[in-house]
């Protein structure tokens, strides 16, 4: 009898929320503690940065490297966007015995928390926020329901508390934990 044992996986992992929601202190520390290679938002225009953020991270996956990136997603199409691997890469990740699992992180807080993240960290009014927040952010349930990502583990966290307090690092202490349960690490 031929026993099939699961195939190892590699790890596509998007974290989506608002500006100020915690998305970068999340995203390198889930990337250090898997030794996971950390995408950032590339600075310059919109459209050339994602298509060189997109080719470092096939790269990257081809090369058998789990990724996370850090880079908001706000609305159905930019996930996609973020989430849709090429088929000649996702063929390589296969000829390579592995398969592709991709995991959204949704983080959002409530809007006077954001707007206060926000003033600590910029010092200019949140305005740009508050667009973000009412028109850009659309469900994400709606981009797991494209059938290419229909198999797309989706995590979902209130970073309202986060903070320097104990129990704002206690709060993501435990979103981390969490994190890396559901991502087997």
């Amino acid at each position: 009898m031929n026993i099939l044992l699961p195939r190892p996986s590699l790890y596509l992992v998007v974290f989506n929320g608002p500006p100020c929601s915690g998305k970068s202190p999340l995203s390198k520390y889930i990337a250090e503690e898997g030794g996971y290679t950390l995408i950032l938002d590339f600075p310059g225009e919109y459209i050339q940065a994602c298509g060189m953020m997109r080719r470092e991270r096939d790269a990257l996956l081809e090369r058998g490297r789990n990724v996370v990136l850090d880079v908001g997603a706000p609305r159905h199409y930019d996930r996609k966007r973020w989430l849709y691997v090429p088929k000649r890469t996702v063929s390589r990740i296969r000829n390579a015995g592995k398969d592709l699992k991709r995991c959204i992180i949704r983080l959002h807080a409530d809007r006077e928390e954001l707007h206060r993240r926000y003033w600590e960290k910029y010092g200019t009014e949140p305005h740009l926020q508050d667009y973000w927040l009412d028109q850009r952010y659309e469900d994400v349930r709606r981009t797991l329901e494209d059938p290419l990502f229909h198999d797309a583990l989706l995590l979902e966290y209130d970073t309202t508390k986060l903070g320097d307090t104990d129990e704002g690092r206690n709060e993501f202490e435990k979103i981390a934990s969490d994190i890396r349960n559901n991502l087997g690490f």
